[in-house]
């Protein structure tokens, strides 16, 4: 995995992330099939370049993680989430066969 950026707040990460490539949208289709941007890949052609985790300064009940992903063929995007157990199954089920790079 790349060395990360500790960055203070989600919307930093998003941001910086954004600068860096990672400008797509994406979506879990299922538990093996994730759209980036309009293209649709299988979780075996897909790595997590790396995640950020955050703690809410109000609340650190208020938790949460974003992923950058990218495709083998080139195509990057940001999956964010709630961490813990506000946390998306769906999102859980699919990211347990992703790699990371």
């Amino acid at each position: 995995m790349n060395k990360k950026q500790n960055y203070d707040t989600l919307s930093q990460a998003i941001n910086a992330l954004k600068d860096r490539g990672f400008d797509k949208d994406v979506e879990i289709i299922d538990e093996k099939n994730i759209r980036i941007g309009d293209k649709k890949f299988e979780d075996k052609d897909i790595e997590i370049k790396e995640f950020h985790r955050f703690e809410g300064m109000s609340n650190p009940a208020d938790m949460s993680i974003v992923y950058a992903i990218s495709s083998k063929s080139g195509e990057k995007g940001l999956l964010a989430d709630a961490y813990g157990a506000d946390a998306s199954v769906k999102i859980a089920k699919f990211l347990k066969n992703v790699s990371m790079d």
